[in-house]
């Protein structure tokens, strides 16, 4: 899980020095990208005041970053992967 989610974090591109692009910068761009829009009430944990979902990731505003995160979950497993591109920072995980 953490090398798809470094895909994402270097737009498409994947391997050692980043030198084989995968999925193309547009393609990830528009993954990553609102298609729906979420109603929020009154700003939540993070003190969101919107949120959207994209191709299979919620989109969200934590602190004036843009949090991407993609949960999943199976018969006794819970996952999830989330990613703020700005600071550079990605977070993946599971419990079992």
């Amino acid at each position: 899980m953490s090398k798809w989610l470094l895909l994402f974090m270097n737009n498409g591109r994947y391997g050692e020095n980043g030198n084989k692009q995968l999925l193309s910068e547009q393609t990830v761009k528009e993954l990553l990208s609102p298609q729906m829009v979420i109603t929020v009430g009154k700003p939540g944990t993070y003190n969101t005041h919107f949120a959207a979902y994209g191709l299979g990731w919620f989109l969200l505003e934590a602190k004036g970053y843009k949090l991407v995160v993609h949960t999943g979950e199976d018969v006794g497993m819970v996952s999830e992967v989330s990613m703020i591109p700005e600071l550079n920072l990605g977070i993946v995980r599971a419990n079992q």
